[in-house]
């Protein structure tokens, strides 16, 4: 679970905590995701990565799946089963 592994960011500053859109809130096909990670890791990150990593469109519909709670819901109660 996300929250567990969020935890041990503290434990390891070298950790990188990457999380997909794809299954639990239906973008697939649009490649979103998210990383945490100590703010040296992501600065060192920040770096190297392509100016335009995730289009307008994709960031739009991320943020309207964030808000779909019954969805999220849906989706992980089908992804268990």
């Amino acid at each position: 679970m996300a929250s567990d592994s969020i935890g041990w960011l503290k434990h390891y500053p070298n950790l990188i905590v990457s999380r997909t859109f794809s299954k639990a809130y239906g973008l697939a096909g649009l490649r979103v995701g998210f990383a945490l990670a100590n703010p040296e890791v992501a600065g060192l990150i920040n770096r190297i990565r392509q100016p335009f990593n995730v289009n307008s469109l994709a960031q739009v519909a991320a943020c309207a799946a964030l808000d779909d709670d019954d969805f999220l819901r849906q989706s992980v109660a089908n992804n268990q089963a």
